[in-house]
């Protein structure tokens, strides 16, 4: 999670090519970073409207409510559940079938209304339905929830560290460099604010990494399964997956036959039409995408250079048919480029090569998806943190380039960016900052999936 930076931890691990030497050159330069990044961010507000995004007050003191947003972070700290918006659907589609088992759970008419409805899958309601079988209101399930939500944060929060320092030293400025950067994730923050199944994901897609990399394949394949039986999205992932000729095997038919079991209890649970409905009626409605801002995709930034949407508007947009095809198609080939990529793999080692496969064929699924909200790139931190673990155990890979890389990578992806009111040529390009952080990071991915196969002799160090 600290980045390629913070790796140099250890002095006969230094490297004369890295960018950054010791953790302090990285801390300071973090800092700068993310100062810089708000600075931006605050620009960007006033750029889009002046008159809401004053960058001085009356007063004349800096408006900082222009450059950065409190309540995400807040959310951190309070267990109260301030943002349910997202967690309302979630809760209405358990109650409605716990009353009425015919009932319909999908709502597809109501996106197109401008209104949230219910997106997720059957089994989600049924991980839900705990909670609604229990008489509890939307008020007590939310909090419910919302605690739960924290313990899976912290949960993660132990397991990535772990992912981080595996096989090296436990260090005092690793972690504390480490927490530092997982309390300031802007994605991870804005999940936790939206008290939704976005956390239960991301824990789930940390577990199996973390279980893959000490060789718990079986487990490592049921875990995958739960994260993707919330969201079938990411079943993309088993492609790449299955083109490598030397990823584990177990951990793929865990991973489907996990999948089929909770196919099995959706089935079971919502009956067959709403099952049907979810594939046939609500997935191909969301294919549409949305020009809202935090839609941080291919998909977003085209129609927030193309259409005359509002991005400030949480609006399910008209269907565009050429936007359509050119998302599909950078989809198509991001799948592709993840799929040849993975087959071209030479065996090195085992647990490293299969961990670092699974988290390149994650970003590139996560990068790819036509709709990408901000909460959704809480995933990358994955992946960072793999990244780091590597490059710690080989510094020969590493170089300014790398390095340089990287660090603005995890800036784009981890901070906020205001694009609220950013639309139109050329203003909505900038409203993807987060979108080409990922597209960067995604490169340098690639990179060492490429080059992961060479020695220090083989680097020019």
């Amino acid at each position: 999670m600290s980045e390629s930076s913070e790796l140099q931890k250890k002095p006969h691990m230094k490297t004369s090519n890295a960018l950054f030497l010791n953790w302090k050159q990285y801390l300071i330069s973090l800092m700068i970073g993310f100062m810089m990044c708000t600075i931006v961010s605050g620009l960007l507000a006033h750029w889009g409207d002046a008159v809401k995004y004053p960058l001085i007050s009356r007063r004349f003191f800096i408006e900082w409510r222009t450059f950065y947003p409190p309540a995400p972070f807040k959310a951190l700290f309070d267990l109260r559940p301030t943002n349910i918006g997202d967690f309302v659907p979630i809760y209405e589609a358990a109650e409605r079938h716990r009353q009425n088992p015919q009932a319909p759970m999908y709502q597809p008419q109501q996106l197109m209304e401008k209104r949230s409805a219910f997106v997720y899958t059957p089994f989600t309601a049924l991980l839900m339905s705990p909670l609604v079988n229990a008489g509890m209101s939307l008020e007590s399930a939310a909090f419910a929830v919302k605690l739960v939500n924290h313990v899976l944060w912290l949960g993660a929060a132990v397991m990535l560290l772990l992912i981080v320092t595996h096989g090296r030293p436990k260090m005092l400025n690793v972690s504390l460099l480490f927490i530092l950067q997982y309390a300031s994730f802007y994605p991870l923050a804005k999940a936790l604010e939206l008290t939704q199944a976005g956390v239960w994901i991301f824990f789930f897609l940390v577990l199996a990494v973390f279980l893959l990399q000490r060789g718990q394949e079986v487990f490592a394949g049921i875990a995958l399964a739960i994260g993707m039986s919330i969201k079938p999205h990411l079943g993309l992932v088993l492609i790449p997956l299955a083109a490598n000729r030397f990823f584990p095997r177990r951990l793929l038919i865990c991973c489907v036959a996990g999948i089929a079991g909770t196919s099995i209890a959706s089935l079971i649970y919502a009956g067959a039409e709403n099952c049907l409905d979810y594939v046939l009626k609500a997935l191909p409605t969301l294919s549409s995408g949305y020009a809202f801002y935090p839609n941080k995709s291919m998909n977003g930034l085209l129609l927030r250079l193309f259409s005359d949407e509002d991005p400030a508007v949480y609006n399910l947009v008209k269907p565009v048919p050429w936007i359509k095809a050119v998302s599909l198609i950078f989809w198509l080939c991001m799948l592709v480029l993840a799929t040849y990529v993975s087959r071209i793999q030479k065996r090195v080692s085992v647990q490293e090569d299969s961990v670092l496969c699974c988290v390149f064929a994650i970003t590139a699924v996560v990068v790819a998806s036509p709709i990408c909200w901000e909460h959704h790139m809480a995933a990358l931190v994955i992946p960072f943190c793999v990244v780091v673990n590597r490059l710690w155990g080989q510094p020969w890979l590493r170089s300014r380039v790398l390095d340089g890389l990287l660090f603005p990578s995890f800036l784009l992806v981890g901070t906020f960016f205001h694009a609220e009111h950013l639309s139109g040529f050329p203003k909505a390009l900038f409203s993807g900052l987060e979108f080409y952080g990922a597209l960067l990071f995604l490169g340098c991915l690639l990179w060492l999936m490429l080059s992961r196969n060479a020695s220090p002799s083989d680097q020019h160090v």
